[in-house]
């Protein structure tokens, strides 16, 4: 699907301050300048047999959609699904509509954790335990992920920042052609396929990941 991109949100390494996911990128205001590293991220990225267009990845180039409400047309045809490649600023839920059908996704940000155990919190004789941070396990559909970040100011690779861009499947049942997005500038889309797959509709029997959303807190013993 083509879209009219309007934030460049990339850098490679040999420029960093160039674009900004984290705010509107200004170039006269030298604050901390926070990226996707460019020479990581495809020019076409497949993620479960789907394929992805992306934006250019070159200097002062724009490669996200900012969700500002706007409506973006789609094919008409033989197809059920449509699949985001989004990220957030910040974990959001949010309210896309297609074809007049209005649908909840959850939408995870584009760095940090997607998981963690119950991790102790040590004093400095590090022995004594003083917290257990609860767990916790995001299950948003993670399409890429680079073991880094850019960082502007000062210029540096930012290890063991993750960053991720999520796949999203909404169902495609209106031939109206046409998706209407959020009102939200926190969520960036970077591509948007359409496709006839039936495949993503399997319900699995068991959970096949952790659950900690009906998990006591942790107490420790005094």
């Amino acid at each position: 699907v083509s879209l009219n991109y309007d934030q460049d949100v990339m850098s490679f390494d040999n420029n960093r301050t160039d674009g900004d996911m984290t705010r509107k990128y200004d170039p006269t205001e030298h604050g901390n300048v926070n990226n996707y590293p460019a020479e990581m991220i495809p020019p076409k990225l497949v993620s479960e047999g789907v394929l992805f267009q992306m934006g250019s990845s070159a200097d002062l180039q724009k490669n996200a959609v900012t969700c500002k409400g706007q409506t973006i047309q789609i094919p008409v045809g033989d197809y059920n699904k449509i699949y985001l490649l989004a990220s957030a600023t910040e974990d959001a839920s949010v309210q896309f509509s297609v074809g007049g059908i209005p649908q909840t996704i959850h939408v995870a940000a584009w760095s940090g954790f997607i998981g963690q155990h119950y991790d102790r919190q040590f004093d400095l004789d590090g022995y004594t335990v003083l917290d257990v941070k609860a767990p916790f396990l995001k299950k948003d559909n993670i399409a890429w992920f680079a073991s880094h970040t850019h960082f502007g100011y000062p210029t540096k690779n930012d290890p063991y920042h993750y960053s991720y861009l999520f796949k999203y499947e909404l169902p495609l049942n209106s031939p109206s052609g046409a998706i209407t997005l959020p009102d939200n500038d926190k969520i960036k889309i970077f591509a948007i396929t359409v496709a006839k797959k039936n495949t993503d509709d399997i319900q699995f029997l068991q959970p096949i990941s952790d659950d900690f959303s009906a998990k006591s807190p942790f107490i420790l013993r005094k």
